[in-house]
């Protein structure tokens, strides 16, 4: 992305694009987790959040901003982060 595209995008738009790009590596690296992979349970719920997450659209101009994209991965970001929890609660 360049410079020019970055000053008509302004910071909201960047901090939703890193919010889900963040939350989307997050679940990926998780998902490669061996022993995550045989918790089919919490894998497949990951899975699905990782594809929600993916679905969102990024922002290519201020009035594109979406409020509820932005509350959309904060609740996809929490979800992953209480699945990931009850996995290691139940395997520590």
């Amino acid at each position: 992305m360049n410079y020019l595209v970055i000053n008509k995008l302004g910071r909201e738009s960047i901090d939703l694009m890193y919010a889900v790009n963040n939350v989307s590596v997050g679940i990926r690296e998780a998902l490669k987790l061996p022993k995550l992979k045989k918790d089919k349970e919490i894998f497949t719920q990951l899975k699905i959040l990782y594809n929600e997450v993916n679905s969102i659209d990024h922002p290519y101009t201020v009035e594109q901003i979406n409020m509820k994209d932005i509350q959309k991965v904060e609740n996809i970001r929490l979800q992953a982060f209480e699945l990931l929890k009850k996995y290691l609660n139940y395997h520590s």
